[in-house]
């Protein structure tokens, strides 16, 4: 019992300096990254994909079953948005309200 108790204050006490020495750390980081236009280094063992979609649908439940349903798509380049069932967003992307 009273080597769990002693191994319990030891983590605690760990717990907390590594709590400390976290903020310290995250602290100083905000201080130098604090600009905008900072640039924040990326580790070299990061790695990633661009991901870029030509439709995004959303959807929402409703108890009634007539679901909302919007798709977001970028248009091909001879399409003309009639602005009654596909109409124009931003940023070149077009949108339209699906059955439900």
């Amino acid at each position: 019992m009273f080597s769990s108790y002693v191994k319990d204050l030891i983590l605690r006490k760990a717990e907390d300096y590594h709590s400390k020495v976290l903020v310290k750390e995250k602290e100083e980081l905000d201080r130098k990254y604090s600009s905008e236009s900072a640039v924040i280094p990326k580790p070299d063992y990061w790695g990633g994909y661009l991901v870029k979609p030509d439709t995004v649908e959303f959807w929402c439940g409703r108890s009634d079953r007539l679901h909302d349903r919007i798709q977001f798509r970028r248009p091909s380049p001879t399409e003309v948005p009639d602005e009654k069932l596909t109409h124009t967003g931003e940023d070149g992307w077009v949108y339209e309200y699906l059955s439900p």
